[in-house]
């Protein structure tokens, strides 16, 4: 399926601000691998990625739970995109809650990030901030502001990280994307002031209480998802394997790219409107168009994988040291990967479109259990080989919970 049938209807205006915005996302991500897989050491490369996991973890435990429900509340509830300030009351309460949590746990952490915790905890709360904030231009129609934000964003970051690389400081380099965070949010602030006033206090523990409630199953299987997806380099530098810990973050980074960057490229119209069409079509109309999303995605992932891997020689020592290319093989075990993880996701909007995230709650809690057993297991014998195996082998263990669990929810809803 081409993808201008499925984004049909659509200004060109906005089109191409979502390919510039897309596009900017490619070339940021792979630049950014480009400037420091070219000039950190393999080990200080891994150091890089600990830290924006540890960030990445963070953010989502619990706050991509709570950013599902604000969309779909944005989306489909007039009064919540008058009221987004309550919201964002809410928001700052549980930032503070979460990283309480996360200073009692850092006997937890390996030395080289209680190092830099500071920075871990600067970074996490800018880049929480961010995400949700640009979230609501997209779900309450401002698409074109979502996206000029986004193209802004995507080249700050790769001008910050060109010009402090060189300083071979995480700790640095962290700071000053911190505070690109924040620049980023006040141009938010700027767009969306008068959002930002409707501020009530009164309604604060409600909305609070709403989006806990809500979030409930997502909260519950957060911690496994956040095993399954973020912790496979903690267990590498916990069982001592320094190098291995930069191989598997740069062909995780490299692989993700692609699958990533078409999903957000179709989410940005996709979500909005599969929440708007739960509300006036039947679900037999909202399963086609979901199949539709589905198999464009496949379509254009795969088209691409086949371009990059005929050409991965020359990718690779374009923007690695040759130190990488040893490990070549290692890409297509990472792109199978995430391509099969980026298509649950896409799959799972439609349990929160119904709101039946409880269908969701094995298929988040199962894979993360296994990846948890397997890393406890086998990495401190067979390391990095093995550790892609089981990112491999979880993922699609997660896609076939995930298709019967797709079959009860249309038993339900036919």
């Amino acid at each position: 399926m081409r993808l201008n049938k499925v984004l049909i209807n659509i200004p060109k205006t906005e089109v191409a601000l979502l390919l510039a915005s897309q596009g900017s996302q490619y070339l940021s991500s792979f630049a950014i691998i480009k400037i420091l897989a070219s000039n950190y050491s393999v080990e200080n490369f891994g150091l890089y990625n600990l830290v924006l996991t540890a960030c990445f973890v963070l953010s989502m435990f619990p706050f991509t739970a709570f950013d599902q429900i604000l969309n779909r509340e944005i989306t489909m509830n007039e009064g919540a995109k008058k009221g987004l300030g309550t919201y964002f009351t809410g928001y700052g309460l549980l930032l503070i809650i979460t990283h309480v949590i996360f200073l009692t746990c850092l006997f937890l952490l390996p030395k080289r990030l209680s190092d830099v915790i500071g920075v871990i905890i600067l970074f996490s709360i800018t880049n929480i901030i961010k995400t949700t904030s640009l979230g609501t231009l997209n779900f309450t129609g401002n698409r074109k502001g979502f996206n000029l934000l986004k193209i802004i964003d995507n080249a700050a970051r790769v001008i910050i990280v060109a010009a402090y690389y060189r300083y071979n400081d995480v700790s640095t380099l962290f700071f000053y994307l911190s505070l690109e965070n924040i620049i980023l949010v006040v141009f938010w602030g700027i767009i969306y002031r008068n959002f930002i006033g409707s501020f009530n206090l009164k309604k604060t523990i409600p909305t609070l209480k709403l989006l806990l409630v809500a979030s409930a199953p997502l909260l519950i299987w957060a911690p496994f998802e956040m095993i399954q997806n973020n912790l496979y380099i903690y267990f590498l530098e916990y069982n001592g394997f320094k190098n291995d810990v930069g191989y598997f973050s740069f062909f995780n980074n490299l692989s993700l790219v692609v699958p990533a960057g078409i999903a957000g490229l179709l989410n940005t119209y996709m979500l909005p409107r599969l929440y708007e069409k739960t509300k006036i079509q039947s679900f037999e109309a909202v399963n086609r168009f979901l199949l539709k999303f589905v198999m464009t995605y496949l379509v254009l992932v795969i088209l691409s994988y086949v371009l990059i891997r005929f050409n991965l020689v020359v990718v690779l020592k374009f923007i690695s040291k040759p130190e990488y290319l040893s490990q070549a093989k290692l890409f297509d075990w990472f792109f199978a990967a995430n391509l099969l993880f980026n298509t649950s996701l896409i799959v799972t909007n439609i349990f929160f479109a119904y709101n039946q995230q409880k269908y969701l709650i094995v298929v988040k809690t199962f894979p993360g259990l296994i990846a948890l057993i397997s890393l406890l297991i086998f990495t401190p014998t067979y390391g990095l080989y093995c550790m892609t195996w089981i990112f491999l082998g979880v993922s699609i263990i997660q896609l076939i919970i995930l298709t019967l669990s797709f079959h009860k929810l249309k038993q339900k809803l036919i």
